[in-house]
């Protein structure tokens, strides 16, 4: 699932043809944006209703506005796994692309994007993100161009193609002008951590992503927070730091029985550590609260 920075959470390491786009005539006509917030209607972890807020706003939103709230009921629709409704919003919309501004065409790109890839079509989402890319930074969209570098690394078919990506990821929004944009470092941050443990590099990936976890710590984003000690502590473990490890997730099951959260990925990982410590009574116990999660 792609998200927003802060919501690559602790678990397991988420058509159509190009519409005709005139990136000459945008950049003529300036760059168009929307005084609409997005950011703030948005609660990724509650798809359902931020569909009705962004219902709510669209009653009463004219031109680009309005274009830009149908988008983002596409991927709330997305994100829940209904592509087919996702299309219906944009396919409604499509008419009215040709008259609107840069900012619709970027955020209707990307939520195409995020379709195809939400179906496992990374190939056919590539293009739209690389289209979206391609408009918003001449345009000047710093936040919705770091988006869509984010969201390209994400379809790259081979680790040293999203490496890469991820690394102009992090360069661009360490640069960035706009706030928002520069968000997205920590996001660039930990997808390269995992793209390096799934290359096998447990000793470049530990640091990255514990830069990661410190940035989203002075931004005080608890869910991503918690997230990227997860990833911090799984990794640790991979590179056979089992001591931390298990510090790391049993102050992590701490925590979250305190919150009334039982997590099995957090179990799951303990059973792992115990094993390979050698205490299978420990690893059973583990395994045994991991199963009446998942029940």
């Amino acid at each position: 699932m792609h998200c927003p920075p802060q919501a690559r959470s602790a678990g397991p390491v988420l058509r159509r043809s190009l519409i005709a786009l005139s990136l000459g005539a945008a950049l003529l006509a300036g760059p168009a944006r929307a005084a609409l917030d997005v950011d703030a209607l948005w609660d990724y972890a509650q798809p359902v209703r931020t569909e009705q807020v962004f219902r709510e706003a669209l009653a009463r939103a004219q031109g680009d506005e309005a274009l830009i709230l149908v988008t983002q009921i596409a991927r709330t629709f997305t994100i829940r796994g209904e592509f087919a409704n996702a299309e219906r919003e944009l396919e409604a919309i499509e008419p009215r692309l040709a008259g609107a501004g840069v900012e619709v065409r970027v955020r209707d790109a990307l939520e195409r994007g995020r379709i195809l890839r939400g179906q496992g079509q990374g190939g056919q989402a590539r293009p739209f993100f690389i289209r979206a890319l391609d408009l918003a930074r001449p345009a000047g969209l710093e936040a919705l161009t770091a988006d869509a570098m984010h969201s390209v690394a994400l379809v790259e078919p081979t680790r040293e193609g999203r490496l890469a990506w991820h690394e102009r990821t992090i360069d661009f929004a360490r640069e960035a002008k706009d706030p928002r944009a520069r968000k997205w470092e920590p996001a660039a941050l930990n997808n390269m951590g995992i793209t390096l443990n799934e290359m096998g590099r447990h000793d470049l990936a530990l640091p990255v992503l514990q830069k990661a976890l410190a940035i989203y710590q002075q931004q005080g984003l608890a869910p991503a927070i918690r997230g990227g000690r997860w990833l911090v502590a799984h990794t640790q473990r991979l590179s056979g730091d089992l001591e931390a490890a298990r510090q790391g997730f049993e102050a992590l099951e701490k925590d979250d029985a305190a919150a009334g959260i039982a997590d099995r990925y957090v179990f799951n990982e303990l059973v792992s550590v115990y094993e390979a410590r050698g205490d299978a009574a420990a690893a059973e116990a583990y395994r045994k609260k991991s199963q009446a999660v998942a029940r």
